[in-house]
């Protein structure tokens, strides 16, 4: 019987994560399904990762963003790779959506890929199953209409960058991004630049006059230097945040998720920096050579008490890993 392997990507992220697991496991029959998300910045840079990593799919589907909703699309492609036997299947999110895909295909080993530090919280059991609303409950109810299953209890396993130990009899495996680093001949020339890296938390997770506070602080910390201040692709940045920006730093749009942005660019970034991003993490994993610094940000800014005790975690977890955190 020939096995397939199924990655379900909804970011440029997990799409390259999912990248080096292929190349990893030396897997084979590779089936790619893209979902979009409502940004189109985000959708865009899958594409662009997949012309830059050229890869031979057995096949591959996409669920665009619609006006309405796409249920109709889930429930074709479900019909259609229903009949396959998967050895794998990757995911960068664990939702109502990716349970309903992977209940109704058969199945040997779910794996769960990096987007961010929710791997660490599912990992942890930090990030509880909320209960779906009753709205919610119905839409997923649809899916028995077409004689398909909504959810399945199922036991998930890591593909991850993050150093993380097994719990019970699940599987870790480490993400060092290896093939992709060969793939563009990681250039060892340093860029002496600085790179801040962009989030869109203000006015959404803390106030705009903190943000710029917090954001003087790098700038003067790195004064003298070239500084290039990479826009997040869900960032919007406004009037105020521009203003200081343009003074003293350029903005950049990239092009590739930012780990891809530098290899394409044959740049190695001596000098990288910014708040709690992720991506912090994932570029000292690859450039292990780079000076990366975080900017702490006090818990009392944020809107949310919840909120602020998840970013507390996550610098707890940089400090833990060796990182340099200025307070």
């Amino acid at each position: 019987m020939k096995m397939y392997n199924l990655h379900i990507v909804r970011s440029p992220l997990q799409l390259i994560n999912i990248l080096e697991a292929i190349e990893t496991l030396s897997l084979e029959n590779n089936i790619l399904v893209i979902i979009d998300r409502k940004s189109m910045s985000n959708n865009r840079q899958i594409q662009e990762v997949l012309h830059a990593i050229d890869y031979k799919w057995e096949m591959l589907f996409h669920i665009e963003k619609k006006s309405k909703t796409s249920f109709l699309d889930y429930v074709k492609l479900i019909k259609k790779i229903k009949a396959y036997h998967f050895k794998h299947i990757f995911t960068g999110d664990i939702d109502s959506i990716s349970n309903v895909i992977i209940a109704n295909l058969k199945h040997e080993k779910i794996f769960l890929v990096d987007d961010g530090t929710s791997t660490l919280k599912r990992h942890e059991a930090l990030l509880q199953d909320s209960k779906l609303r009753f709205k919610d409950r119905m839409k997923l109810l649809r899916f028995n209409m077409f004689g398909l299953k909504a959810h399945k209890e199922y036991k998930l396993n890591f593909f991850t960058f993050f150093d993380i130990s097994p719990k019970a009899d699940e599987t870790i495996v480490k993400n060092a991004f290896t093939h992709l680093k060969k793939q563009f001949n990681l250039s060892q020339s340093k860029s002496d630049k600085v790179y801040i890296l962009g989030q869109p938390i203000y006015n959404k997770e803390i106030p705009e006059d903190i943000f710029i506070e917090h954001l003087e602080k790098i700038l003067k910390h790195y004064q003298g230097k070239e500084i290039i201040y990479v826009k997040h692709r869900y960032e919007n940045i406004p009037k105020a945040v521009a203003a200081v920006l343009q003074e003293r730093a350029e903005i950049y749009t990239n092009k590739y998720p930012i780990e891809l942005d530098f290899l394409i660019k044959q740049e190695y970034p001596r000098y990288i920096t910014g708040f709690f991003s992720t991506a912090l993490y994932t570029l000292k994993q690859m450039f292990n050579e780079s000076e990366v610094t975080l900017f702490h940000i006090d818990g009392k800014h944020f809107f949310k008490t919840e909120r602020a005790e998840v970013v507390e975690n996550y610098y707890a977890f940089f400090n833990n890993n060796g990182f340099n955190i200025i307070k």
